[in-house]
Order: C-alpha cells, then structure tokens, then sequence
C-alpha cells in the first residue's frame, strides 16, 4: 500500500504486489519514506483532488522497488518450475545488478544539487521523488478524462503563472491544447513525464527506457 491520498506527505512505500513475500525476501524494503518536504501549501491544498482510492500505485518508478520485486518474481517462478529453478534466480541476479545501477546513474543525475522547480497535474511521482530527493512545488490536479471549465483554466493559469519560472510537467495522455491552455502568460516551462512507459518500445529495455527519460525530463526542464 502507498500513501493515502489525505496524507501523502507522512506515510510508508511499500513494495506493492505481493509485498508481503518481498519482505520475507529481503530485508531492505524501500519502505519508510518521510515525506516532509513533499508538505508545501499548494501541494496540501490540492493533493486530495487526486485520488487513487487511498494509496499512490506508482511503486515501480522507485528503482528500489523494481529490484525487489525482481527477486521476488524469480523465486516464484523457481517454485513453480523447479527444473528451471537456476536459470530464474541467474536472470534475477543480472537483472538486480542492472537496476543498481539504474539507480545510482540516476541518483547521480541530481547529485551535483540539481533541485528542480516543479509542479505537476498528475501526483503520481511520490516514489521517484523520495528515491532522488526531488521536492514538487505543488500538484495542481487536471483532468486527462474531460476538459476543465474556462474558470478552472483561469484558475491554473493564476497559481502557476504566481510561481516563477518553473516547470510544469504533463503526461502522453493530457490534451495539450489544455496544457497550453493553463501555462498561457506565464513564465512556466512544460513537459511530458510517461509515468507507465506508454512511449519506449515493449521489451527488457522499456524499464530502464522510461527511468532514464524521467530523469531527462525533470533535469533538463525542471
């Protein structure tokens, strides 16, 4: 389970699925992330507007996550074929190595005190901020299912335009004549994080592709 939406800036990361056998698994479970720095006014403000029925699904974009689950995974598949047993946990074993890395390359991108200036329209990057220490000015919800009234648009438009020069991040699926819409006039910058991995190309790869863009995005915009 992840944060509740009420209270998004003081909870637990669990590791998701089947967290109950990742803890047997491992002992480190990226599991008790303080979310201090998240407890800004806008972000308190509108945090509750977006709601994932009392938890943030998005554990995989924390790297810590995705090795855990990976041996998880592996010792699942070793119980159910034992004949293959060896060949899962080597699997494993590599692919481990390779989200370590991820990690740490990632980790490094915001090492040099690179601290971006952010908002989103979508709250959905609470792990991947905690896992790099990154610190969101706000969320401020919009809708990727209907289009905002002309006051809601108004009232983007004045929050973001009263925050300086920062970057406002949208998704693939938001409409971006809206997105336009909400950064007219102002000083923001904008753009599209693929939290689910929507744009790389299906296959080993994808994990590392959609990590390493979000990285991307967020040093060069934010």
């Amino acid at each position: 389970m992840g944060p509740s939406g009420d209270a998004a800036h003081d909870h637990d990361h669990a590791a998701g699925p089947g967290d109950d056998a990742a803890h047997d698994h491992h002992a480190h479970a990226h599991d008790d992330h303080d979310h201090d720095a998240h407890e800004t006014a806008a972000h308190d403000e509108d945090h509750h507007d977006h709601d994932h029925s009392g938890m943030d699904p998005h554990g995989w974009l924390d790297p810590a996550n995705a090795t855990l689950w990976t041996g998880v995974i592996a010792d699942r598949l070793a119980d159910m074929d034992p004949a293959n047993a060896s060949v899962y946990q080597a699997n494993a074993r590599a692919a481990e190595v390779e989200l370590t890395g991820l990690q740490a390359e990632i980790a490094e991108r915001f090492s040099a005190g690179v601290q971006p200036q952010f908002v989103v329209f979508h709250d959905a990057y609470q792990y991947f901020e905690t896992a790099f220490g990154l610190a969101p000015i706000g969320a401020i919800p919009l809708s990727e299912v209907e289009a905002p009234s002309a006051a809601r648009v108004a009232e983007i438009r004045d929050r973001i335009g009263g925050l300086d020069a920062i970057c406002v991040f949208a998704e693939p699926q938001f409409d971006p004549r809206i997105v336009a819409a909400v950064t007219e006039d102002t000083a923001a910058r904008t753009a599209v994080i693929d939290p689910l991995g929507a744009q790389p190309e299906p296959g080993p790869g994808l994990y590392p592709a959609l990590m390493r863009a979000m990285a991307e995005s967020f040093v060069s915009c934010g």
